[in-house]
């Protein structure tokens, strides 16, 4: 039905066009017809059409012709998304051609999602552990949402910091998000091996500027759709109107591929689902996702059925997400203990800690303390194989532990070295410890490493707070304060 509707149309396009004299570009669009309209055979109109539409010596009326019909070709065939892109070609580029704009607006498909409410509340984060498909814990993740205003407009940042058992390997994201329909503005990714990006958003595409071992790049990606990114789909999904069988398509544009894929996404059937912070009736939630016709992205989300519509679990093809806890940012300071360790800590409001297993044998802690950016790295690790002695020789034994570290970091870290007269003994808590500051470079980037090693009868602990050179002055009075606020029982 929908098919012979815009058969139809072009039948009236056809009708009422004059006929003009015949060059290589009309002759192909006659062809292209025939094999539409006549044969009905679809992929050969789709050629003849393409070979219009890359003819850089086509008349533009017959490109404009040609990129319409190719764009109705398309959405016969299911493709929407391709479809959306040439109208929405059509549209920016042949603006003489009204007539056919005016219809290319008529077709194109709604990419935007109709979005419910929003259902968290401001300032939430969640914990999931993250697990091989198949296998064991690799890291963990966490999730929060904050409104704020960007650009002047009441939005959301969407943030997520994962920690790895790969290497040590961390990763933040966030991107800011209109708060009422969830449009993209600008975002960052920051990888602790692999670079960073900034995006900036914006209508018809973004701009991507990325910074990879030292070498800086960047890249303007031209969307011509509405489409969402893979950082929103978390938040997404529980803004679905949350019915069984509901079903829609849209654009899903992948930041770290730079590919903008036809997603499809359908709500089953509730199900039960039991993970460490629970057990929970969950919609399920499936995305597929193709370039052209090929399937390149699964997701499946499990999102719960109370009013918080919180995500409980995700899969994709490598890994699979728990939810472990629900905290906020905005109710408290945190306050951090570790019993077997005897040790306890605070930081600011707004600060969050994700615990993960310990990246090595004999380490007995491995504790990322996430501040409201991601600006600052910070980890807290612990190992019980070295502990305070009875006597007066604790302050001898840090100095020999920190003589060894600066060794491996000097190795370790582009253009490492340690700051002349920052090297000194304190005491936290009643232990004996020594800190030091030192410069080194990141992807071209001047850093400090801000390390605290201290020696407590319950084992050694060592803080490490690494930030960019021209941040660090500001924020080193808040880093002592975490480190002056532990206590050992």
């Amino acid at each position: 039905m929908h098919k012979l509707a815009l058969t139809s149309i072009m039948l009236a396009f056809t009708a009422t066009a004059a006929a003009p004299q015949k060059t290589p570009s009309t002759g192909l669009l006659e062809q292209g017809i025939y094999a539409e309209e006549t044969i009905g055979d679809l992929n050969q109109a789709i050629a003849i059409y393409s070979k219009i539409v890359n003819d850089e010596k086509a008349r533009r009326p017959d490109v404009a012709q040609a990129l319409f019909r190719l764009a109705v070709c398309h959405l016969n065939l299911g493709q929407k998304g391709k479809a959306n892109q040439m109208f929405h070609q059509l549209i920016n580029d042949y603006p003489e051609q009204t007539a056919l704009t005016a219809q290319a607006r008529k077709l194109v498909t709604q990419d935007r999602i109709d979005l419910a409410p929003i259902p968290w509340r401001s300032g939430e984060v969640a914990f999931y552990d993250i697990k091989r498909s198949g296998a064991g814990k690799m890291g963990a993740i966490a999730f929060s949402a904050a409104e704020t205003l960007a650009d002047g407009v009441p939005a959301v940042k969407l943030s997520s910091y994962t920690s790895l058992l790969i290497a040590g390997q961390t990763d933040y994201a966030d991107t800011y998000v209109t708060k009422e329909d969830f449009i993209s503005l600008r975002g960052t990714s920051i990888n602790s091996t692999l670079g960073q990006n900034r995006i900036d958003y914006k209508k018809g595409g973004l701009h991507v500027a990325s910074v990879v071992k030292g070498k800086k790049s960047s890249n303007d990606i031209k969307i011509n759709q509405p489409y969402y990114t893979d950082l929103q789909l978390h938040g997404l999904v529980r803004r679905l109107p949350l019915n069984t069988g509901y079903r829609t398509d849209f654009t899903l544009f992948i930041q770290n591929s730079t590919l903008a894929l036809n997603a499809r996404l359908e709500i089953k059937d509730t199900e039960k689902v039991s993970v460490p912070a629970g057990e929970f009736d969950c919609y399920r939630v499936e995305i597929k996702a193709y370039e052209q016709s090929k399937l390149t992205l699964e997701m499946t989300y499990w999102v719960s059925t109370k009013t918080d519509r919180q995500v409980v679990k995700a899969l994709n093809a490598s890994a699979t997400y728990e939810l472990t806890a629900v905290a906020n940012r905005n109710d408290q300071a945190l306050a951090f203990q570790k019993e077997s360790l005897r040790m306890s800590l605070t930081a600011p409001q707004g600060w969050v800690p994700l615990e993960i297993d310990p990246l090595q044998p004999g380490h007995d802690l491995w504790l990322s303390l996430i501040p409201d950016d991601g600006d600052t790295f910070v980890l807290l690790a612990a190992t019980q194989k070295v502990k305070a002695a009875n006597d007066d020789k604790n302050a001898g034994r840090v100095k020999w532990i920190v003589d060894g570290d600066i060794k491996v970091l000097s190795t370790a870290l582009p253009d490492f070295a340690p700051r002349l007269d920052t090297r000194h003994d304190l005491l936290v808590s009643g232990a004996s410890a020594q800190r030091f500051i030192a410069d080194f470079e990141s992807d071209g980037k001047p850093m400090v490493e801000y390390r605290t090693y201290i020696l407590a009868p319950s084992g050694l602990f060592w803080f490490t707070f690494r930030t960019e050179r021209a941040l660090f002055d500001e924020k080193r009075a808040g880093y002592d304060d975490i480190v002056n606020s532990m206590t050992f029982n």
